[in-house]
């Protein structure tokens, strides 16, 4: 199994190749650090885990470069970058247990979110707060007012639509576009489309070869 170290390393060449350090100004220094920072907020639960958000990470990246040109229909750069540190983060921070089990036991983050979608907005508010605490690990800090307003709101709603009881809610709006292509010009095509590819990363595992 890989160190978490060696996962962080991996994020340049992925960066690299979809030019996002380029097309949004993101030092070297800076995703090194951001992937530090976020490996040091995954805790060492069995399954919840930094290799865990390297594989969603992984095939985020899979799926990408799968579509090649066709994503480019229905996904602008800076949509890109929200799905990929979505992916990274999407259960940073998480305590090894479900949302009933914090629900149950109305703990901290339970009445903190209103017993609503607990962990994956803790995961959310989390992962901006790592870029807010530690400024030479925001791969957002170029961005435009418009790119941030807008990589906040994917990265968010990708995050808590990992959230299984919000599944049949997606999969419904998900499938309105069976007929109806996804287009650049809608923002709400562009944040379903983000979170419709995070979410299905999350639930990859089973599509994958035993020995990964």
């Amino acid at each position: 199994y890989m160190q978490n170290a060696d996962l962080s390393r991996l994020i340049h060449p992925v960066f690299s190749a979809f030019d996002l350090q380029v097309d949004f100004r993101i030092s070297d220094s800076t995703l090194t650090a951001f992937a530090q920072q976020v490996s040091q907020g995954y805790f060492k639960n069995p399954f919840h885990n930094y290799a865990h958000a390297w594989s969603v990470f992984q095939a985020c990246t899979h799926m990408l470069y799968t579509l090649q040109g066709a994503a480019n229909t229905f996904l602008c750069r800076v949509d890109v970058l929200s799905l990929l540190v979505g992916a990274l983060c999407h259960d940073i921070g998480h305590p090894g247990t479900n949302n009933m089990f914090q629900q149950k036991i109305c703990s901290d983050i339970a009445l903190l979110y209103n017993d609503v979608s607990i962990l994956e907005n803790h995961h959310a508010a989390t992962c901006f707060k790592v870029m807010v605490d530690t400024p030479e690990a925001n791969v957002l800090g170029s961005l435009s007012k418009k790119e941030f307003r807008n990589a906040r709101r994917f990265i968010c709603h990708g995050i808590l639509s990992t959230d299984m009881s919000r599944h049949e809610r997606e999969l419904t709006l998900l499938r309105a576009h069976l007929n109806t292509p996804f287009t650049k010009d809608s923002e709400d095509d562009r944040q379903l489309a983000v979170a419709s590819l995070l979410h299905a990363a999350d639930l990859s595992n089973p599509c994958r070869e035993p020995a990964l």
